[in-house]
């Protein structure tokens, strides 16, 4: 197996990801329980995903396992079919599974792959909207994810903020705002209505969102950020800032819509870092958001570097991620 990312071939890195990915479930199963302030500020899903992955280990890590190759694997294909790279890469494949190692053991593990796999899931869509014409499915399933990532972690109810900057972009018309609008909210209505029928009342529910959001101390973010963690971080802050400088000096040999598609999740990844370091409750699902887009970008560092430093770049992050989770 060769270590340069950008030049994986197929079977390298499903090879890379299952290795990571069964190393990453290994580790989250095996990490020591919530603690009680985690416990306060989770919705009902993460309530049921954490009792599961407490009562039932092994199936809780196969089901970490898939839920990382589903996320890997649907942010890789997105990038190399929306071809925002010059040359078709791979990379996004291990790189999204490195991401999730380092960022997603802690804590609530399976709620936080959950929320990887619908915001891959969303990445993906919204990367297919900006060059398929027919674009209504895309992005009315981009939105039900957009939307349903509350519903798993109520940290990422910010993340709705993006929601204008994706219309915006994708220079939609008025049909396709109201399908992304329906998209967006049918998730919630969906669940509001499940618990008006249980004999709630229907706004209940996204007050007590909103309300999670806002409680301090959804993890301690000076446990959460340890040493290694944090290296890891900078390390990848580093290496997208080299990215962003290399796309600045690659874009015009990129198509428009690659250019498009560039902008959109530079300002998602901005956008997001600053409303998650503005909100009281951060879970390890905010910070594993971000990562995602970085993850996204990252490939065009390794495709665009010198082999040698990619090498060297590639192992750094995995031997940080590996110490970090």
């Amino acid at each position: 197996m060769i270590f340069d990312v950008a030049r994986h071939k197929f079977h390298e890195g499903v090879i890379s990801l299952i290795i990571i990915a069964v190393t990453t479930a290994i580790i989250g199963v095996a990490h020591p329980i919530a603690t009680t302030s985690e416990v306060v500020a989770m919705t009902s899903w993460q309530s049921a995903l954490y009792t599961f992955e407490q009562t039932h280990s092994v199936l809780a890590a196969l089901l970490g396992i898939l839920l990382i190759m589903h996320a890997a694997l649907r942010l890789s294909r997105a990038t190399i079919l929306s071809k925002i790279y010059p040359t078709n890469s791979m990379a996004a494949m291990a790189l999204t599974a490195i991401m999730l190692m380092a960022l997603g053991t802690d804590g609530n593990m399976l709620s936080t792959l959950l929320v990887a796999a619908l915001a891959a899931e969303f990445i993906g869509r919204m990367l297919y909207s900006m060059r398929h014409n027919a674009r209504l499915h895309h992005i009315f399933t981009a939105m039900a994810a957009l939307g349903m990532m509350p519903l798993v972690d109520s940290s990422t109810l910010c993340t709705v903020a993006l929601f204008p900057l994706i219309l915006m972009s994708l220079r939609s018309r008025i049909r396709e705002c109201i399908v992304a609008t329906i998209g967006l909210c049918l998730p919630l209505f969906a669940y509001c209505y499940v618990a008006w029928c249980s004999g709630g009342n229907f706004n209940d529910e996204i007050t007590m969102l909103f309300e999670r959001m806002m409680l301090p101390g959804a993890i301690a973010v000076e446990e959460y950020l340890t040493l290694p963690r944090l290296c890891f971080v900078a390390i990848v802050l580093f290496l997208q800032l080299c990215v962003m400088v290399i796309y600045h000096n690659e874009r015009l040999s990129m198509t428009l819509t690659a250019r498009n598609s560039w902008a959109m999740m530079q300002l998602c990844s901005i956008i997001l870092m600053a409303l998650f370091a503005i909100i009281p409750s951060v879970s390890p699902a905010s910070f594993v958001v971000v990562m995602l887009f970085v993850a996204a970008l990252l490939p065009l560092f390794f495709q665009k570097i010198n082999p040698t430093i990619s090498v060297i770049a590639y192992l750094l992050l995995i031997a940080s991620a590996v110490i970090a989770a």
